[in-house]
């Protein structure tokens, strides 16, 4: 079994430098890293269309608003650890 096997259709040919065969992609554990992903593409050979480029621009709108809530919500924690270490009551924000 594995590469080197003929079958009905003839003998395997020799894989090209950097090909990709889409029926033999190997999604074993061994090629998994946890920190990027498979070390193949999943979906190298599907095209980018007019509706990933609404989900990209959705996705970075989202993106924008949870960083804004964030930065503000730091800055108010700040604000607050500030007035309880100069013992001050009000905020300034």
């Amino acid at each position: 079994m594995g590469e080197n096997r003929t079958d009905s259709r003839g003998p395997p040919s020799a894989p090209s430098v950097g090909a990709v065969d889409n029926d033999h992609m190997d999604y074993s554990e061994t090629n998994f890293d946890e920190f990027s992903g498979y070390g193949q593409a999943l979906f190298g050979d599907t095209p980018y269309d007019e509706a990933d480029e609404e989900a990209d621009r959705v996705y970075e709108a989202v993106d924008d608003r949870m960083e804004s809530r964030r930065r503000r919500r730091q800055e108010v924690c700040i604000v607050q650890t500030k007035c309880q270490c100069y013992g001050k009551d009000e905020l300034m924000i």
